[in-house]
């Protein structure tokens, strides 16, 4: 019962995980950035380049398939008879 537990908690964490990473790099990804590749946030006074965008990606698509074989890893272990 414990695996199963840990399991689930683990599939939504790596679920929970990929969409922030995706929802970042949609955001990133819509700013405005200038000719050099940048973009100057007034408010928090940081400039962020768009050269992360394929950073965050990538980040995003390693976790989408983390999180996808974590749930079909949980579903194959709820699926099997308790010992």
């Amino acid at each position: 019962m414990a695996r199963r537990a840990l399991a689930l908690l683990a599939s939504f964490a790596l679920c929970v995980l990929a969409a922030l990473l995706v929802a970042l790099t949609l955001h990133r990804a819509e700013l405005p950035y200038d000719e050099a590749g940048r973009f100057f946030d007034a408010r928090a006074a940081v400039v962020y380049g768009e050269d992360a965008v394929p950073v965050f990606a990538t980040m995003a698509a390693l976790a989408v398939v983390a999180a996808a074989a974590a749930v079909l890893a949980t579903l194959r272990l709820w699926r099997r008879k308790p010992r």
